[in-house]
Order: structure tokens, then C-alpha cells, then sequence
């Protein structure tokens, strides 16, 4: 049942993001997902209903990931690192229905929108945390609070998506995540501890990134191509050339020869 209730949404996802919450009807999500209509509707009262179950799969996702990337971590930098790295992926995961959010969450009704905001204020909980403590401990400056912050560093993340058609030429999720927390630590780290941090950005990218990539099959470049460089070969290639760039510092996006899948073109 549960696997049947998960199929059901990826279908209405996919479906909803590519043609519009209006334009798909329960019996395409049905013929998409492989069920019958009776059955989507012993899971679902309505097509509201189904949004808002594919709405609220994904916020449950970050509820899920970002706790739990950011648990064994008891520096708040290196925890916040982590924190906005598992969103991004997180979204990486979920590009469609991403867009899908921002495009047709209005068209909930008012209880369903309230579900919603009340769980992207749970998801970005973690963040503004983290950010507390760090300012707590003097090693970040704050120009304002933190969960104002925290909503920064998400709409951030949700740039990835939203914006996946331009980013996606350039760059790929690591070093999109590199640069990113580049820009934001810069402006937050205080200058006494931002050798410390140095980095950071790269330690986390390549553990996370390697990770999802042995998880995801990622394939090999194909014969005569070249694969991306990593963070850290963008180091030293940047120290070898004289730019001094170090760390988090020299974290740039990496031109790719292929282009990422994007859903949102």
C-alpha cells in the first residue's frame, strides 16, 4: 500500500510540474501511476489532496535529512555546512516538485497552505539553530536574526531548482553547494576564525557528493570527454596557477561539457 500511495505521487509530480496543477486530471495521475481510479481515490479525497500529499513528501524529506546530516556534528559552522548541503540535495532529488511549490501551492486551501508554511518554519528550524549557536560562540557575525538567515541560506538551495535551467550548463549540485557557502561564509565567518574554516565547504562536498554518487550509479564520463573537476583538484589547480585561492575561497563553479538533467526548461 505504501509503495503503491509513493508511486502515485511521483506520477502526480512529475505530471503536475511538467503540465500544471489544473491541466492533470486523477485519471491521467492513475494511468501514469499504474492504479485504477478507484483506487488513487481510496488514497486521495481529492486532486488537492494529492497536491498537498506531494507538497508535504518532500518537506518531509528535508524534516528527515537535514537532522540527520547535521546530528553527529558538534561545531555549529561545520553543522550548518552540513545542514544546507543535505538541502540542496535534498531539492537536487526533488527539482520538480520544487518548482511545482512555488508555482501552485496558492492553490491549496487555506488549511493546507497553513500545513505547509508551518512545515518549511519546521524544516529551516535546524539551520537558524546552528546559526544561533555559532553566533553564541563568536564565531559568526550576524547582520540579522537567525532565522532570517536561515530563510536565506534556503532560498539559496531553492535557486538550484528554480533556476536549474541556467546552472545546470555550468555548474553541478557540488559546485553549486561550494559556491554557495563560499559567498555565506565569507559574509558571516569573523575574520579571527575564518582560517579555521578554511575548509570546510570542500570536506563536506566531497564526503556528501561522493556519497550521493555512489548511491545515485552516477556513470562514468563517456570515452573522450572529461569529467568534472573536484573541489579539492580546483585547489591546488588554482594554487599551481598562482591565485592563491585556498578552501571555501576557491570554491567557483565548475563549467561542465554535459549538461545536467533539467526539467525545468
Amino acid at each position: 500500500m505504501a509503495a503503491r500511495r509513493l508511486r502515485v505521487i511521483a506520477a502526480a509530480a512529475a505530471l503536475m510540474a511538467r503540465d500544471g496543477f489544473h491541466a492533470v486530471s486523477m485519471q491521467t495521475v492513475a494511468r501514469h501511476a499504474e492504479v485504477s481510479v478507484g483506487s488513487l481515490y481510496l488514497y486521495f479525497d481529492s486532486k488537492d489532496d494529492l497536491l498537498l500529499a506531494v507538497l508535504t513528501e518532500v518537506l518531509g524529506a528535508f524534516g528527515r535529512d537535514l537532522p540527520l546530516a547535521m546530528a553527529d556534528e558538534a561545531d555549529p559552522v561545520r553543522r550548518l555546512v552540513r545542514g544546507f548541503d543535505a538541502y540542496c540535495r535534498v531539492l537536487d532529488h526533488h527539482r520538480d516538485t520544487a518548482v511545482l511549490a512555488y508555482r501552485e501551492s496558492r492553490t491549496l486551501p487555506p488549511a493546507g497552505r497553513r500545513l505547509v508554511q508551518q512545515l518549511e518554519v519546521d524544516t529551516a528550524r535546524p539551520l537558524a539553530q546552528a546559526i544561533e549557536q555559532g553566533r553564541l560562540a563568536e564565531l559568526l557575525d550576524l547582520p540579522a536574526p537567525p532565522a532570517l538567515v536561515a530563510h536565506d541560506l534556503i532560498v539559496l538551495a531553492q535557486a538550484w531548482a528554480l533556476k536549474h535551467w541556467f546552472f545546470a550548463p555550468i555548474c553541478d549540485i557540488d559546485a553549486y553547494i561550494t559556491a554557495q557557502l563560499t559567498v555565506v561564509l565569507r559574509g558571516l565567518l569573523l575574520p579571527a576564525h575564518r582560517g579555521t574554516y578554511h575548509d570546510v565547504v570542500e570536506e563536506v562536498v566531497q564526503q556528501t557528493g561522493g556519497t550521493a554518487r555512489r548511491r545515485s550509479g552516477a556513470r562514468r564520463p563517456a570515452a573522450g570527454t572529461r569529467a568534472p573537476a573536484t573541489t579539492s583538484g580546483r585547489r591546488r589547480a588554482s594554487a599551481r596557477s598562482g591565485s592563491g585561492g585556498r578552501g571555501a575561497a576557491s570554491g567557483t563553479p565548475q563549467r561542465r561539457g554535459e549538461q545536467g538533467r533539467d526539467g525545468n526548461r
